[in-house]
């Protein structure tokens, strides 16, 4: 995953948000794309007084997505991805999910990747304000896997310790060796897949 100045992101309008992850090193593909305009439409800003999403989707907004997809060459995203996404109680992540799925232009046309979860429940509050090492754990296997145990992959959030807005927060793939009886860990640069954030999930 990207670094992500939380703040500067939550306050960005749709302009200047999608200005932005267009244009960064950082958003190599659509996923890490999604994942961000998720997260900007699922998290509550401080000062937010109404339940009305931030953004109500027409095909404007999904043509230049899809306009930003082909100027950065990237590849669709999985469907199958998309449909894991447990329904949220955010109307505005919910349309978009709906439109990526919707789009012809977007979405692969199968089920192509491997989805790897926690199997543990955490607040998204905890994952923004708390170091935590989070074992995401799938049930598929990563194909040049020859091991019998679940693959895995550690996820480590890092909030600022500092008060200053400029502050970054990120979340990390870490590689870990240790392995149980259930799991065992894969160097990120092994797996091609990828994971959203989801209210099953955190």
């Amino acid at each position: 995953m990207m670094d992500i100045p939380l703040d500067e992101l939550l306050a960005s309008d749709w302009d200047s948000l999608i200005e932005s992850l267009s244009k960064s090193d950082k958003v190599c593909n659509l996923y890490r794309f999604f994942d961000a305009v998720y997260m900007w439409l699922a998290i509550e800003k401080d000062d937010r007084t109404t339940s009305a999403p931030r953004l109500v989707f027409t095909n404007d907004h999904i043509n230049g997505i899809i306009d930003i997809k082909q100027d950065r060459c990237w590849d669709k995203i999985s469907q199958g991805y998309l449909k894991e996404i447990t329904t949220s109680t955010h109307t505005g992540s919910n349309q978009l999910v709906e439109s990526f799925l919707d789009s012809d232009e977007l979405p692969t046309s199968c089920i192509n990747y491997i989805l790897f979860t926690s199997e543990q429940k955490f607040n998204i509050n905890r994952v923004f304000t708390e170091e935590l090492q989070i074992p995401l754990v799938s049930d598929g296997k990563v194909a040049s896997c020859t091991k019998d145990t679940k693959c895995a992959l550690m996820l480590r959030s890092m909030p600022s310790k500092s008060q200053n807005d400029e502050e970054n927060f990120s979340l990390k793939m870490e590689y870990v060796t240790d392995e149980s009886e259930d799991v065992h860990y894969h160097n990120v640069s092994v797996v091609s897949q990828t994971f959203s954030f989801s209210d099953e999930s955190f």
